[in-house]
């Protein structure tokens, strides 16, 4: 080789190097190293674009381009990630953590919209309401759908992970037994449940829940028909009543003014939407129209047979009302008729021009004219003035009375040995008693009556009965213009007998001047009536009109005849004090 050509080549070999370095120099100056490190590692590096290919697996480094770069990493089990990143010529890294999938599959539920609000259950355990998706753990699991008024619906499901299952759903309506008869069996009858025929009487089926009219058709014959409301899971016993058309009449009724769900009723029967029209016995009837917020006045009326009979009734838009009053209890009236006793709160009344009447015996009547509009609630305070009922009462009284005798006199006697006949001996018992009083007032303070005492352990027997007419006197006591008591006094004249007549005397006498065996032989053989006069004073007290508490006080006067055994014939008088509580009854 020539020197020429050897200094040629040196030339060409240095140029070579040269423009390698400056190239590899730009090179490196538009690129960047990227490490990528994830946790847990082994995940797939995409760059930009899958399509690309993977560049690596984590952890490791990727030389790019300088510029705005996205990272895409892949691994099995877990969420794919995407990382941007901006490149520069120098060295960096990136650290990402990767979201396990969850071991969960997803069942996508396919129903009805009118079955949003069923309950869904999986393995016994609510989830709430059904939704469109719903994400449970893979693996055997039991699903449920509940909806009232629907059968459950129940499937198994074996789902795998990461799963999307669609599942289409519809409730079947749950039934209920409806059984229907006829009062009387009529040959050729047939059951119609709205207007459908059903087939032959009597008949049993099933149906979905909700409101029906059954009714009973037969040559000859028409049926009551009822409206029968169907629940899930109970049965309804229908008993349609026939009735021969010879003996009924057409009835109408329809409602003023036509309002929305006005419903018709005959003798407290749901009969259908007014207006309606059907066949009814011959006879009087109860015809009323019930619709929400309205208010009727029920009318009796009689239908003819073999005649069409109309009836409108009138349908009120509804108030409310309240009514107190200042003393007791009254009853209202509307109209005349009773709508309750005070205090009454929120009761419907009818938006039209009434009479309120407030009643209470022996009140004065409250008396209003009300003319309610829709919506509005009227609030009464009846104030009732006391007024004296003048005229005929009754009192029945019952009082349990305490006594004392006075000094005892030995008026008379045929017993030898005994010569001070006039002599006062001492009487040591008390005496206990309970009497049952009537008395007429025929008269506003002028009475008759009787009055019946129980005596036990009184002188000459231990139980003894009188029995007392007596004529009462009574002067009332008022406050503010209220009968609050009466004052009385009373008086008469009676019989008393001996209702047994064991022990007489016993105790009761001392110093006769004889022997007690002379004065009482067999003590059985004691006397047993006598004479009696009494008078009393009290006051009762009166906590209503027909109830009275009463506290009063007396004395008696009482003549006993008596015989022994030995027929020695004798009488005793004396007098005893006495006071008595008790209760009367005011009618």
């Amino acid at each position: 080789m020539t020197r020429f050509a050897v200094q040629h080549t040196r030339f060409a070999c240095v140029t070579f190097v040269f423009v390698f370095a400056a190239l590899w120099g730009v090179s490196k100056a538009n690129a960047g190293v990227l490490r990528v490190v994830s946790s847990p590692p082994n995940a797939a590096i995409y760059v930009d674009d899958k399509a690309d290919g993977i560049k690596g697996y984590t952890p490791t480094n990727v030389r790019l381009k300088r510029g705005n770069h996205k990272i895409i990493l892949e691994k099995e089990g877990y969420k794919p990630l995407e990382h941007f990143v901006e490149i520069k010529p120098r060295r960096q890294t990136i650290r990402v953590d990767l979201e396990k999938i969850p071991d969960v599959a997803q069942i996508h539920f396919i129903s009805d919209p009118s079955i949003s609000d069923a309950e869904v259950f999986v393995d016994g355990d609510s989830k709430g309401t059904i939704k469109k998706e719903l994400e449970i753990p893979s693996g055997r699991h039991l699903i449920e759908i509940t909806k009232d008024g629907f059968q459950k619906w129940s499937r198994w499901f074996e789902l795998q992970q990461a799963e999307k299952r669609d599942v289409k759903v519809e409730l079947e309506a749950d039934l209920g037994d409806v059984n229907v008869a006829a009062q009387p069996s009529v040959k050729d009858s047939f059951v119609f449940i709205n207007d459908e025929n059903k087939g032959p009487v009597p008949w049993s089926g099933k149906l979905p829940p909700g409101q029906y009219t059954v009714n009973v058709k037969a040559p000859g014959f028409s049926g009551t028909a009822q409206t029968v409301l169907v629940e899930t899971g109970k049965k309804s016993d229908v008993t349609i009543k026939l009735i021969d058309d010879t003996k009924t009449g057409k009835l109408s009724v329809a409602a003023e003014p036509a309002v929305e769900n006005a419903q018709v009723f005959v003798d407290d029967v749901a009969k259908g939407p007014s207006p309606w029209s059907g066949v009814v016995s011959s006879g009087h009837h109860k015809i009323e129209v019930k619709a929400p917020d309205y208010t009727c006045n029920a009318e009796t009326i009689f239908v003819e047979g073999n005649k069409q009979n109309v009836v409108t009734v009138n349908l009120y838009a509804i108030a409310k009302l309240d009514v107190t009053v200042n003393e007791g209890k009254a009853e209202v009236f509307i109209d005349e008729s009773s709508i309750g006793f005070t205090p009454l709160s929120d009761v419907d009344i009818p938006t039209k021009r009434s009479t309120l009447y407030v009643r209470q015996e022996g009140y004065s009547e409250y008396k209003e004219v009300i003319f309610p509009q829709k919506g509005e609630k009227v609030s009464i305070h009846a104030v009732l003035e006391y007024t004296e009922v003048e005229g005929m009462k009754n009192y029945l009284t019952l009082k349990a009375t305490f006594g004392l005798f006075g000094p005892t006199k030995l008026t008379s006697t045929d017993i030898s040995g005994i010569d001070d006949k006039s002599k006062n001996y001492k009487a040591s018992d008390a005496k206990m008693s309970l009497a049952l009083g009537f008395t007429h007032l025929f008269a506003p303070y002028v009475g008759l009556g009787v009055h019946a005492n129980f005596t036990y352990k009184g002188l000459g027997g231990d139980l003894s009965l009188d029995l007392d007419p007596m004529l009462r006197f009574q002067v009332p006591i008022k406050s503010k213009g209220r009968r609050v008591a009466d004052l009385y006094f009373a008086g008469g004249a009676g019989m008393t007998t001996y209702i047994n007549k064991k022990d007489p005397l016993k105790d009761d006498l001392y110093e006769l001047g004889a022997s007690d065996e002379k004065l009482i032989g067999e003590r059985e053989k004691w006397g047993s009536f006598g004479w009696n006069v009494i008078s009393l004073i009290g006051v009762q007290f009166n906590v209503s009109n027909s109830i009275g508490l009463f506290l009063e006080g007396g004395w008696t006067m009482h003549k006993i005849y008596g015989k022994n055994t030995d027929s020695n014939k004798f009488a005793f008088m004396w007098m005893e004090l006495y006071a008595g509580a008790g209760i009367a009854l005011i009618f």
